[in-house]
C-alpha cells in the first residue's frame, strides 16, 4: 500500500513543512518595531553606548573584587566546592563539615525571628576550645560563604548592593567589612526572599512570595513594617518583582499570578490597580483600576521617567510612563517558560534604552523594540554569565547584574556618550 503524499513529499513531512513555515512568517512580523501609542514620549530618540566595561565582582564569599584573576580563582574555587558537594549542589559549606561548627562568615548575621520565636531565641557562650576548634576548621576549609544563588540585586545611596538569595535564605547587605545578611525562614518575619528595593532614606523593601507581604527593614536590617496585610485580609497573592520610584516615594509592584500590576505609596496604600479589567478583587483597598492586557508578568524596571515591565513568560516587554499609562510594546523573542520567566532581569539605562537578561548574556533594545545590541556569553569567567538573573542600573550607569549560577554579582559600567540624554534609574 503506498504512503499518503503530497507531490514528492510524505504527507508528514509536509505538515511539518508547513508548520515551520507559518512559525517562521510570524517570528518575521514580530520582529517589526513595534508603533508607540500617539504622543508617547517613547517616540524619542534613545542611543546605545559602547559594550560595558568590567569593573569587578561581588564573589561568593561576598567581598568586591575587581580584574579578571579574582572571577577565575572564585570560579575554581566554587568549582572544588560542587565537587565535594555532587549530591547538594552548592552550599554555603563543604558536606562533611557540621552545622555546628562556625565556619567565620564574613557577614554579621541579623535573625529578625518573628514574634513570639525571638524571645526564644538565646545568645550561648562559647567554650576556648570550641573556638579553637572552629578556627582550625576555618583554616582547613575556608569561610563559608555568602552568595548562593543571587536571584535579585539594587544599590543604596551609600552604593551597598542588596541582593535577594532565595537559596541562601537571606537577604545580603554587602558593604566590605561591614556587611550583613537577614535571615530568612520559618519563623522568621521573612520566609522567602524574592525582589528587592530601596527608599530615599535607604530602608529596605522586600517582596516575599510565601507570605504574600513586602517586608520592611531599615537600612541597618531592623524591621519596620510590613506591606500587604489589614487584619486578617490579604491584600495580595504572591508579590515578586518591585521597584520604588525615590523621587516621588513610589512603590511599583508586580502580583504575579493575579497578572496585576500595583501602584502604592510607600506606606502600602494602593493607588492604582493595573491589569485585567476581570478577574480576583481586593475588595474597598483597590484604588483606581486600570486595565490593561497583562500576561505573566515577571519582571519590572524604572528608568529614564519610564516603567517597564516584562510580561507573556518573558517575551514582550510593556513600556509605560510613571503613571502606569501604556507608552508602547515589542517582543524580546528570549525562549522561556513559567519557571525561567521568573529568572529574566530587567533594567532601564539614563538614555532609555531597555536591558534583558538571557541565559549566557544582556541584551539591549532602544525604546522602539530594536533589538540594538548586546555583551557576555555563557561561562564562568569575568563578564560571562550563567543563567543571570536579576538586573540594576543605577543613576550613574552602573549595571548590577545577578549572576545566579556562578553565585556573584557582576558590575560593569556604561562609557559616557555625547549623544546621551540625562535621566537616572529610579
Amino acid at each position: 500500500m503506498m504512503p499518503h503524499s503530497v507531490g514528492r513529499f510524505p504527507h508528514g513531512f509536509a505538515q511539518v513543512f508547513a508548520f515551520i513555515l507559518t512559525i517562521s512568517l510570524s517570528q518575521a512580523q514580530n520582529l517589526q518595531p513595534y508603533v508607540p501609542a500617539q504622543g508617547s514620549p517613547a517616540a524619542g530618540h534613545s542611543t546605545v553606548r559602547d559594550p560595558p566595561v568590567y569593573v569587578g565582582s561581588y564573589l561568593s564569599d561576598g567581598i568586591f573584587r575587581t580584574g579578571p584573576r579574582s572571577a577565575r580563582a572564585d570560579s575554581m574555587d566554587r568549582l572544588s566546592t560542587l565537587r565535594s558537594n555532587p549530591a547538594g549542589g552548592p552550599r554555603m559549606r563543604p558536606s562533611e563539615v557540621p552545622g555546628f561548627i562556625n565556619l567565620h562568615p564574613k557577614e554579621r548575621v541579623i535573625e529578625n525571628y518573628q514574634p513570639p520565636n525571638h524571645a526564644k531565641v538565646r545568645v550561648r557562650r562559647r567554650h576556648f576550645l570550641a573556638w579553637l576548634r572552629d578556627d582550625i576548621v576555618t583554616l582547613a576549609y575556608g569561610r563559608e560563604r555568602a552568595l548562593l544563588a543571587p536571584h535579585n540585586v539594587t544599590v543604596d545611596s551609600r552604593g551597598r548592593a542588596i541582593v535577594s538569595d532565595p537559596a541562601a535564605q537571606a537577604v545580603h547587605v554587602l558593604d566590605g567589612d561591614k556587611s550583613f545578611r537577614i535571615a530568612a525562614g520559618a519563623s522568621r518575619r521573612l520566609h522567602v526572599p524574592s525582589g528587592v528595593a530601596v527608599d530615599a532614606e535607604d530602608n529596605i523593601y522586600v517582596t516575599d512570595s510565601d507570605l504574600g507581604e513586602v517586608v520592611v527593614y531599615d537600612r541597618n536590617g531592623t524591621f519596620l513594617h510590613s506591606i500587604g496585610r489589614i487584619g486578617n485580609e490579604s491584600l495580595f497573592h504572591a508579590p515578586t518583582s518591585i521597584a520604588i520610584d525615590r523621587k516621588h516615594g513610589r512603590l511599583y509592584m508586580l502580583d504575579s499570578p493575579r497578572q496585576v500590576l500595583f501602584m502604592l505609596d510607600l506606606q502600602g496604600n494602593i493607588l492604582k490597580r493595573v491589569g485585567k479589567s476581570r478577574g480576583p478583587g481586593i475588595g474597598r483597598y483597590a484604588g483606581v483600576a486600570i486595565s490593561m492586557d497583562l500576561r505573566e508578568p515577571t519582571g519590572i524596571a524604572l528608568g529614564d521617567g519610564k516603567l517597564a515591565v516584562l510580561d507573556s513568560g518573558g517575551m514582550r516587554i510593556q513600556v509605560m510612563d510613571l503613571e502606569c499609562n501604556l507608552l508602547g510594546e515589542f517582543p524580546t523573542l528570549i525562549p522561556s517558560d513559567k519557571r525561567t520567566a521568573h529568572e529574566i532581569g530587567l533594567g532601564i539605562d539614563s538614555a532609555g534604552n531597555i536591558y534583558v537578561t538571557d541565559l549566557g548574556a544582556v541584551r539591549i533594545y532602544d525604546q522602539q523594540g530594536h533589538l540594538k545590541d548586546s555583551f557576555g556569553r555563557l561561562g564562568g569567567e569575568a563578564g560571562q554569565f550563567n543563567a543571570p538573573s536579576g538586573l540594576w542600573i543605577d543613576a550613574t550607569d552602573r549595571i548590577y547584574i545577578a549572576d545566579t549560577n556562578n553565585q556573584r554579582v557582576q558590575v560593569f559600567q556604561l562609557v559616557p556618550s555625547s549623544t546621551d540624554s540625562g535621566g537616572g534609574a529610579e
